[in-house]
Formats: C-alpha cells, sequence, structure tokens
C-alpha cells in the first residue's frame, strides 16, 4: 500500500533525540525522514556516524541525504513494510551506542564540496559507495558519480572498466555517467565496482583545479556570443565591446594571412580577415560571434569523441582476466594475475582471456589474435604455438608456460598511444577548404556592388573547413582501428599518399616473405596505371628466388642485396627524381630505411615493433598491401564527400544570400546545418568501423 504518515513524532532516546518528520510511500519501500535532528547530523563532522546508523538496518539499499533540508530518504531492498516496522528499526538504529562501521572505499569524498550538500549512498554487497550502478538492459549498465563531470576522471574510469574481461565498450553520457556494454554472464558488478573504486582514488590529483592563467580565448568567444544579440537588438553602444573582442580573435588570422598573400596564395587566414572585417564595418556582431563559437565547438566535440574511440580500442590491448586458473604440482587453482610469474602454467578454455605471453604445453585451441596477426580467423594452437596476453579462446582447451618477455600487446599499445598522440601535420581538409578562398572573396567582391557591404559578409560567412576536418578526423582513426585489424599498425595517415604514389617498392629477403601466384596480382592491384616498379633485393641469386617465388614477376629481381648495394640502389633512384618506399626489417636494414623516402617495417612474430617508421606491418603477409590501399582510398573517398556535403549547404546560403538578399544568419544556419550533416555521417562511419 502506499500510505503517507504526516508529522508522525518518533522518539528516541540519548544520543539523538530531537522529533523526526517521516513520510512512508511507495507501498512501504521507501520513507523520508526530515528534522533539525537531520540536518546537524549530515554535517561533514558527523554524517559519516549517520550512514553508519541508516545502513545498520539491514534492508537499506540506498539513502539519499540532504544537509540544506535536513532531510534523508531511504530505500529499502524489498517492499511492503509496515509503517510501525520501519519506524520501530529507524528507532532501533538511533539508540545504538556505537553502530558498526561498513567498508567504504573513498569515503573520504564525503569532505569535498560535490557532496557538501546533497548526496546518495549506495548498498554494494557488504559495502558501501558513492557509486550508482544500474542496469539499463540485460547487456549494459549505467555508472553514476558526481566526479564524473571531470572529463579526466571519467576517461580514467572509462578506462579501466574496459580492462575488464567482458566489458566490450564504454560511452560517455551526460556529464556524470558512463555507460558500460558487456557480455552477458562475463562481467560481475562487484569486480566491477572495485575497479572503478580504485580507480576512482588514483585519478582524484587529476579534480585539482589549475591555478595558472584564463584560457583567454574560450573566455573572449564566450564573452562576444554573450554580448552580441544585446549590442544587435538591445543595446547598440554595447557594440564597441564586441568591436574590440573581434580586434583580438581576428588578430592572430592576420600575420599569417599577409604571409601567403606574399607567396600569392589565399589562405583560410585570409578569409577569416576579411569576415573580421566586414563584421566590422557592418557593425552587426551576431552572425560572427555564433561563427566563432561554432569554430571552436567543432574540434572540442570532435576531440571528445574521437578520444572515445581511441580509449575503447586502447582497452582491447590492456584487457586482462583478474584471475586465472593455473597447474601447480599437478593440481589445479585459481591466482589473481598480478601473481602470475614467468614459469607459471596456466589453463585457458573456451571463453578465457589470456592474462600473459606464453607459449602452448599442451592441448589444442582456436584463439582470436587479429590484432597480433591480422587473420580475421581465430587461430589454431598446439604445442609449441605462442600465445598472446589480451587473445580470446573461442574453442578448445591449452596449457601455457608464461613467458618472461614483455607482452607484444604491450609494445602494441605503446604503437597506437604514440599513433593517437601525434599532431596532424598535413590537412587534406585545409586543402580542399583553401581551394575555395579566393572564388569566394572573388564573389563576395562582386556582391559587394550589388548588394553592399551586408551581402558581401553573408557570401563569405559560410564555413568550408569544419565539417571536412571531422571527417578526416574521423576518417584517420577509423582507418587506424581497420588497419589494425588487418595486423597493420598506422602511425602517421599523411605518409599512405607517398607509399601509393611511389615510383618503386622495394623488397627484401631480411624477412620471411610468403611470396604465392597470388602475390603479383595483389601487389599490381594497389597500381592501376602499372607504372609503378616492384624491386626485389636479395643476398641469393635470381635463380633461386624465383626457383622458390613461380609465378611472382617482379619488375627486377637483384642478387645485390647487400646494405650497401641496397642504399646505392635507392640512391640512384632518387637521383632522377623519383621515389622509393622499403619494405623490410628497418631495425635490422636501419640504414636502407633512413635512405628510402618511406619506409615500412615488416615485422614477423620474433621482432621487436618500434615507433620509428610510419606503418608497420606485423607480419610479412602480401596481402595486407591491399588492405591498406583499400582503406586509405575509403578514407580519402569520405573527406572528399564531406566536402561536398559541406559544399551543398554553403552554396545555398550564397544564392540566397545573392538573390534574396538573405542575412548572414542564414549563412550561419545553412553552414551549420552542413557541419552537423558531416559530423554525423563520419560519426556513424567510425562507429561501424569501431565496431
Amino acid at each position: 500500500m502506499t500510505g503517507i504518515l504526516d508529522e508522525e513524532v518518533v522518539s528516541t532516546p540519548a544520543p539523538l533525540e530531537p522529533t523526526l518528520s517521516a513520510q512512508v510511500s511507495e507501498g512501504g519501500s521507501m520513507i523520508r525522514l526530515s528534522g533539525q535532528l537531520l540536518a546537524a547530523a549530515a554535517f561533514v563532522s558527523k554524517r559519516r556516524e549517520l550512514i553508519n546508523r541508516l545502513f545498520s538496518i539491514p534492508d537499506v539499499g540506498r539513502a539519499k541525504i540532504d544537509r540544506r533540508l535536513g532531510a534523508v530518504t531511504l530505500w529499502f531492498l524489498k517492499g511492503g513494510f509496515q509503517r510501525s516496522e520501519l519506524l520501530e528499526a529507524l528507532a532501533a538504529a538511533m539508540r545504538l551506542a556505537e553502530p558498526a562501521s561498513h567498508s567504504f572505499p573513498n569515503q573520504h569524498l564525503l569532505s569535498r564540496r560535490e557532496f557538501r550538500d546533497e548526496f546518495e549512498v549506495h548498498r554494494a554487497g557488504s559495502k558501501l559507495t558513492l557509486w550508482q550502478i544500474s542496469r539499463e538492459r540485460p547487456n549494459t549498465l549505467r555508472l553514476f558519480h558526481a566526479l564524473l563531470a571531470n572529463d579526466k576522471v571519467k576517461a580514467a574510469i572509462m578506462d579501466a572498466a574496459l580492462s575488464l574481461v567482458g566489458v566490450t565498450a564504454a560511452l560517455s553520457r551526460r556529464s556524470n555517467a558512463v555507460v558500460i556494454s558487456c557480455q552477458p554472464g562475463l562481467l560481475s558488478v562487484w569486480a566491477l565496482l572495485d575497479v572503478i573504486e580504485s580507480a576512482l582514488a588514483h585519478a582524484l590529483p587529476l579534480t585539482k583545479r589549475k591555478k595558472p592563467g584564463l584560457e583567454i580565448k574560450p573566455a573572449l568567444i564566450r564573452t562576444n556570443l554573450a554580448l552580441a544579440p544585446i549590442a544587435d537588438y538591445i543595446f547598440p553602444p554595447l557594440g564597441l565591446a564586441n568591436a574590440i573582442l573581434v580586434v583580438g580573435l581576428s588578430g592572430s588570422h592576420v600575420a599569417p594571412a599577409a604571409r601567403r598573400l606574399a607567396q600569392g596564395k589565399a589562405g583560410l587566414d585570409l578569409l577569416y580577415s576579411c569576415i573580421a572585417l566586414c563584421t566590422l564595418s557592418t557593425f552587426t556582431f551576431l552572425p560572427s560571434a555564433l561563427m566563432y563559437w561554432l569554430l571552436a565547438f567543432w574540434p572540442q566535440w570532435t576531440k571528445k569523441v574521437r578520444q572515445e574511440g581511441e580509449l575503447n580500442f586502447l582497452a582491447r590491448l590492456r584487457r586482462r582476466p583478474r584471475q586465472v586458473l593455473v597447474e601447480h604440482a599437478g593440481k589445479e587453482g585459481e591466482v589473481k594475475v598480478h601473481e602470475l610469474k614467468p614459469g607459471d602454467i596456466v589453463i585457458l578454455k573456451e571463453g578465457d582471456t589470456a592474462p600473459a605471453d606464453g607459449v602452448v604445453i599442451t592441448g589444442e585451441a582456436k584463439i582470436q589474435e587479429s590484432l597480433f596477426t591480422g587473420s580475421p580467423q581465430p587461430a589454431k594452437k598446439t604445442e609449441g604455438s605462442e600465445v598472446y596476453a589480451t587473445t580470446l579462446v573461442t574453442e578448445g582447451r591449452v596449457h601455457f608456460r608464461v613467458g618472461a618477455n614483455q607482452p607484444r600487446a604491450e609494445r602494441l599499445l605503446e604503437l597506437y598511444t604514440t599513433a593517437f598522440a601525434r599532431p596532424k601535420i598535413d590537412s587534406q581538409a585545409t586543402r580542399m577548404a583553401e581551394l575555395l578562398v579566393a572564388p569566394i572573396l572573388l564573389l563576395g567582391l562582386a556582391a559587394l556592388g550589388r548588394g553592399g557591404i551586408h551581402m558581401t559578409k553573408a557570401v563569405i560567412r559560410p564555413d568550408y573547413f569544419s565539417g571536412p576536418a571531422m571527417a578526416e578526423d574521423f576518417g584517420d582513426l577509423g582507418m587506424i582501428l581497420q588497419a589494425a585489424e588487418a595486423g597493420i599498425v598506422i602511425l602517421d595517415p599523411n605518409v599512405l599518399v607517398p607509399i601509393f604514389k611511389a615510383d618503386y617498392w622495394v623488397f627484401d629477403d631480411t624477412v620471411p616473405w610468403c611470396f604465392t601466384r597470388a602475390s603479383e596480382q595483389l601487389l599490381h592491384s594497389t597500381d592501376h596505371n602499372h607504372d609503378r616498379e616492384i624491386v626485389y633485393l636479395s643476398q641469393r641469386g635470381s635463380q633461386q628466388i624465383v626457383g622458390r617465388d613461380e609465378g611472382v614477376k617482379f619488375s627486377r629481381l637483384d642478387s645485390g642485396g647487400s646494405t650497401a648495394a641496397k642504399k646505392t640502389f635507392i640512391a640512384k633512384r632518387q637521383a632522377y627524381g623519383e621515389s622509393v618506399v622499403y619494405f623490410g626489417d628497418c631495425e635490422r636494414e636501419s640504414a636502407v630505411a633512413a635512405a628510402a623516402d618511406v619506409a615500412v617495417l615488416v615485422a614477423d612474430k620474433h621482432h621487436r615493433v618500434n615507433v620509428q617508421e610510419p606503418v608497420v606491418f606485423l607480419s610479412p603477409d602480401l596481402a595486407k598491401f591491399a588492405s591498406l590501399h583499400s582503406l586509405s582510398q575509403k578514407r580519402n573517398l569520405q573527406v572528399k564527400s564531406a566536402f561536398a556535403m559541406a559544399t551543398i549547404p554553403n552554396a545555398v546560403a550564397i544564392a540566397a544570400a545573392v538573390i534574396l538578399n538573405a542575412p548572414a544568419l542564414v549563412s550561419v544556419g545553412m553552414t551549420t546545418l552542413g557541419a552537423a550533416t558531416c559530423y554525423y555521417q563520419a560519426s556513424r562511419l567510425l562507429r561501424k568501423a569501431a565496431g
């Protein structure tokens, strides 16, 4: 039943005697208490005792405490309690001389400002927590915590959660929530709670506010946007402040624009400078203020989405089981993963994740290891086969001996972390947008004679850069993720164009290439004009090469395979202005790799991959060339498609400005529509690439 007890007086002896008002509802599963007693007990110095008293009632599952209102709301694990039963249980809890203290990880957070006035405590088995974990669907958990409002803390929590076996994705939702996707039956909520409590404790230093310097440009952009509508529609004299802000925001574009003009080129800096000049001339600031804000917003939002995708991918290389089954002296038993030592015998069965690198000693199994080899199918593992940490057993059972070397997953993690952190030097989106600067400025000049400065402002206002830039950023990440599944590590996407436009591809026998009759077709499928020369340099005779690799037609088979001979070969081609790409063991042939225009490190299972080269093949498989070429083509097509997608609304905006004399706000609305469409399309493709 749903009953309400108004002004029910509960007398409790010392130490807590004042009266309480109690309201019971939700069929006896919830009670709300209020009074001066609770306001005093909820102060930081006393609230731990209050929490202990409340949770000394076994059926209390959640407590919400509001210090300002002097109120406590309790939810019980089951309903159906009578009013008298609840009040009796509360009275007994208040009478306790020393209530039992429950385990409460991170309880010191109760003194932080985020929990000063209002907070919730949840029962989690035998522990208490400030985390709220709810199951939205059978395979989805929602995590809520006040400190998730801090982006760095949220990233640390997502990273920790993704390290658990059974967690497949972590997505940011609202400012203080994270949604975890998991495999049913493989994830324990209690294990998840332990991990995120520990991660939160380590992430707390990240919540400290930085005292140095206010970020000036974001502050100027926000101030400009706040003042612009007032200056345009309510109090025009305020426009003087906007004019000063526009000068401050556009000042950084003047010098680069002048340098480009001196070179006879019109760049985006020139366009932005002209827009600022039109804004000052018309003394209307809202369109410009909106665009300044949008030009700052899109990169920030893109960065946030990209970081989330990177985090989910990197977690695959960090994922470890919390406990593993080991064999010792003929007996099986479980140990924690951090207790494993080189030489331990680990037992893996279907559904298990390998905790370390090692070698199979008995048994047979199939293991999914596409990130390490590029093979989409699970690899068969028998005695003597290598097992890599983080790989998943899909079938069978094996015993493997833990190795002493650094796990290959950690080496790949270093590579991808470097790739994701590498700044972008050359932007295809920037080049494409700058091609339109001169025509747009000429159109603006023509509009000046037709409709004055206001029409010119509307014509040159659209944004041709943000949409393609988002598509390029997401496209690069999607390409890196898809290449990873093919066993290719792309550290610098910018080198793909030089690779596929090179005049020479040079191979050697520093790695054991697996050539077949299909090899020639695979190689030449990446060169539609068939004008690239593919050369194989070996220390063995040409007849031996042809004999071993029957059916492969290289442009040249050369027995001059010494390091000096390879360098001479490359130097001669470069002397004629031809570009050369070297494929091989770049550690063993570092001098050759340095001499080539681009070097691709080809590693086999015995090689330690490094971060010196822009592209790494994790196995000497020629099929990777076709995969890499296909991914590069898709990425370029995505950027060009986004450019067209952004240009169409901008063209409509220009036509509206010239024909209908539409104001600059219409241009802002249309260009924002184009950028938003590019974002939606690019983010959808990124999610598809991330699986």
